[in-house]
């Protein structure tokens, strides 16, 4: 396979405090040590307080979004089982990848199982390529490292790995250029938002490959649509739909979720496209609404391994839709 072209933080970003660069070494150090490290104590021991470090202030909003969603909990111990798997789903987000990264590839695919790879295969030979819609069920890296090394040409959009505070944004280059090399270590190239991303999926599309992108993560509200997510309307970005359709080529969803320690299953299916006669933005709409359906079947079985639960942005059914 052709070398993936390396994409660069985007310029005018400063560099960090002198704290979050030290951060950042941290992290990297960890990284390495953390190969070393037996997957009964990284699993056992780190996870659950790695997660609890990062959302243990979030938890009454977490639990108020998964109810407007999903419904009230069946009882007092429901709730709080659901709460600590979440944490510890949380912190394996973070210790997997690092833990696959580590991995001889053989080892990697036999953790990570596929469903669907026929439908890849299918898609592959109508030669157009495809769109991928991504989420954040289950572990995201798993996408990764599932179908770069089964030799699919994947490219994934992404947000540069930033930091902001009351002060502004701060470009992590450290922390970039380790996602970076965790791409290239499996044949998957890493593209950035902002980063004539247009263009670069019409190259990868040409080559008959597949383009990658969440639809489940809330962006500037210009690019959001309200659109239903189980007992409210959630606002989803429409640009991956809208990019979609422009280019006129299939549409699959993949949706993750863990079945054992750093085990894994993707699913892989098609998305409907809406009729050919729809308005851009409308047809839009519908595709992104179909998806994020079968989205929704997927958390609910799997509700503690959706990780934005604090950040999703909800709104009521107007009365004539409730």
């Amino acid at each position: 396979m052709s070398q993936k072209p390396e994409s660069r933080m985007p310029a005018g970003v400063p560099d960090p405090p002198w704290r979050i660069s030290a951060a950042c070494w941290l992290v990297i150090v960890l990284f390495h040590l953390l190969r070393w490290m037996p997957r009964r104590w990284m699993y056992g021991r780190v996870s659950k307080r790695l997660g609890l470090a990062a959302r243990h202030h979030l938890k009454e909003r977490v639990m108020d979004h998964v109810t407007q969603v999903l419904g009230e909990f069946e009882s007092a111990d429901a709730r709080e089982n659901f709460w600590e798997s979440h944490v510890d789903h949380l912190g394996r987000c973070v210790l997997e990848p690092i833990d696959l990264s580590w991995m001889p590839r053989a080892e990697m695919l036999e953790r990570i199982e596929v469903g669907g790879c026929e439908i890849l295969d299918e898609v592959r030979s109508e030669g157009r390529g495809a769109v991928l819609f991504l989420n954040h069920l289950g572990n995201p890296a798993t996408v990764v490292g599932a179908l770069g090394p089964r030799g699919y040409d994947l490219a994934i959009a992404g947000n540069a790995i930033n930091y902001a505070d009351s002060k502004g944004m701060y470009r992590l280059d450290r922390l970039e250029n380790l996602i970076q090399r965790m791409f290239r270590s499996v044949d998957v190239e890493r593209v950035l938002l902002g980063e004539e991303l247009p263009a670069k999926m019409a190259r990868v599309l040409a080559r008959n490959g597949f383009f990658g992108m969440f639809i489940d993560f809330p962006v500037e509200e210009k690019h959001n649509v309200a659109l239903p997510f189980g007992g409210r309307l959630m606002d989803a970005h429409i640009g991956p739909a809208l990019l979609a359709l422009r280019h006129r080529v299939p549409v699959l969803m993949v949706t993750s979720h863990r079945t054992g320690e750093n085990r894994h299953r993707l699913e892989i299916t098609r998305v409907p496209l809406p009729p050919p006669e729809l308005r851009l933005q409308k047809a839009a709409e519908e595709l992104l609404r179909s998806a994020l359906g079968q989205m929704l079947n997927s958390v609910r079985q799997h509700p503690d391994q959706w990780w934005p639960w604090d950040v999703v942005r909800l709104s009521p059914f107007p009365s004539s839709e409730s």
